[in-house]
């Protein structure tokens, strides 16, 4: 099969490959990080943590946009091999120079300093770990997402996910399991996957035609895309940075873990979003080179809408219930954890819109928007949690709240700065704005799901004389979803679905399986 000529899906199936996809890995994920989190303890899975987002952190400072020019570029339509010899020789500068750096230049008080005592050793895997997983697999995949093979990519990862969840299971088994070996698993795993899928999704990727543009254009091209994003990804590596580092230092490893746990659970509520992610992008894009500004505004009023709903809805549904979550997953070493989770469950409601207004932004080219509102919040971030978190006794005092005064910035600050990104995407497109959606939502979904809490215990009190926990989870979560069901059943316009929508899909569903196979997009 020529590559003008193999199968690609469009939206809904794309969507619906990402969700199943995102489903399996984050129950692979959910259970794996429970495994290492036992295994480590609270400490070794804090300082875990703090090693792989201390270079999430540093490395967006090399990145400077330049994936998200590289997926907007692949999008609109195919590039020649000058294009990927331009990006994968920016790609290989990301990963010898701070290599280098860290092997044999950055003296060992520097290391120490920097790292809060971590080996050199472990610290350089850690960065092997972060740039494969983040940079050349997002690479990989985004040229098979530009091509519309999202069925393929989401497989791959899939695959990954339970091979890492056998392997972390058995380490801990058998004992095996360290920070340092969890790390060099994930080194493996995500370089096998980007040498079996790279070179394939390459040539796929690649015009059947002669290529057109110079070398010195596509750099230039590069450098219009993400000049506006250069300061951005300055200012973000010691905001980034800054707040794992200051946890770190002011409150320990183990408070590093509680929240690293937090995040990492909480991450459960974007499942619908990061789904729609580069979906949602291509589509943009595409819409973009066409002109076609009646699909841009369609596109962003469903999408936004919907998945605010559903990560409000999921995250309101685990709130009342997080000591429980936290003492059956991963057990009572962890119940310091609590609040800090409580906090971090509400951080993906808006993230959903901060992660779906970005993409809108980038796929559209108004990187200077992002960038310049990005900017200023992690300017107020930096100081902001420096008070939450530095203990009493320093020479400039805080509040100490480890763990929980990081996810309290993190929720205020992530309300701020979406509604403020909001504002101008409607203001520059000419749309109108309806924040009072946001809090109807959240509130009504909160103010329900703690009272079937209340309700049923209250409930099984008068009946058996005492309230079962067990029992209180699994009424209380089972009614708020049959009860939601019901509800978006009869009024779907409070998901952002018109109801025409809902029956279109309905029928379109039903006629794919009748007919035994999605239609195929060409």
């Amino acid at each position: 099969m020529t590559r003008s000529s193999r199968p690609t899906h469009g939206v809904a199936v794309r969507f619906a490959a990402t969700l199943a996809a995102n489903l399996i890995r984050a129950a692979a994920s959910f259970a794996a990080g429970a495994v290492v989190a036992r295994a480590l303890g609270a400490g070794g899975y804090g300082d875990f943590n703090f090693l792989l987002a201390s270079f999430a952190a540093f490395l967006p400072l090399l990145d400077a946009g330049t994936s998200s020019a590289f997926f907007t570029f692949l999008a609109r339509a195919p590039r020649g091999p000058r294009f990927f010899i331009v990006y994968g020789a920016w790609l290989s500068v990301q990963a010898i120079v701070p290599a280098v750096l860290i092997a044999f230049v950055l003296p060992d008080r520097l290391v120490a300093n920097v790292w809060l005592k971590q080996p050199r050793e472990a610290v350089l895997l850690a960065f092997a770990s972060v740039f494969l997983t983040t940079q050349l697999w997002g690479a990989v995949s985004r040229m098979g997402e530009a091509r519309r093979l999202t069925v393929r990519v989401q497989i791959a990862s899939v695959a990954q996910a339970v091979i890492h969840l056998a392997l972390v299971s058995i380490a801990a088994a058998t004992g095996w399991l360290t920070v340092r070996r969890t790390i060099v698993l994930l080194t493996l795993e995500f370089g096998a996957l980007c040498l079996s899928m790279g070179p394939r999704l390459l040539k796929e990727s690649l015009p059947e035609g002669p290529a057109t543009q110079s070398l010195r254009e596509i750099v230039v091209e590069f450098w219009r895309y993400s000049r506006p994003l250069v300061v951005y990804s300055w200012v973000g590596v010691p905001y980034a940075f800054a707040d794992r580092w200051m946890l770190q230092a002011f409150a320990g490893s183990a408070q590093q873990g509680y929240f690293s746990l937090g995040a990492q659970f909480a991450s459960v509520s974007l499942l619908a979003t990061t789904s729609i992610l580069s979906v949602f992008w291509k589509e943009i894009a595409d819409a973009k080179e066409r002109g076609d500004s009646a699909r841009i505004h369609m596109l962003h009023g469903r999408v936004t809408r919907s998945l605010y709903f559903a990560a409000a809805w999921l995250s309101s549904a685990l709130i009342p219930y997080t000591a429980e979550i936290l003492r059956w997953t991963v057990g009572p070493g962890y119940e310091a954890a609590t609040v800090a989770f409580a906090l971090l469950l509400l951080y993906p409601v808006h993230q959903s819109l901060g992660q779906i207004q970005g993409t809108f932004l980038y796929a559209s080219e108004d990187t200077r928007t992002f960038a310049s509102i990005g900017i200023v919040m992690m300017l107020v971030s930096i100081p902001s949690a420096y008070f939450l978190l530095a203990p009493h006794t320093t020479s400039v005092p805080g509040l100490g709240l480890g763990a929980v005064g990081l996810a309290l910035k993190m929720v205020a600050l992530q309300f701020v700065a979406v509604n403020v990104q909001g504002w101008f995407i409607a203001r520059k497109n000419g749309w109108t704005t309806d924040f009072t959606y946001q809090a109807l939502t959240l509130g009504c979904l909160l103010a329900f799901s703690w009272s079937l809490r209340s309700g049923i215990g209250a409930l099984l009190r008068a009946i058996l004389g005492d309230a079962p926990p067990l029992g209180v989870v699994i009424l209380g979560t089972t009614t708020f979803l049959v009860v939601s069901v019901a509800v978006l059943m009869k009024w779907p316009t409070v998901a952002g679905v018109p109801r025409d929508e809902l029956e279109r899909w309905w029928t379109a569903g039903r006629m794919r399986l009748a007919g035994g196979s999605f239609r195929e997009r060409r």
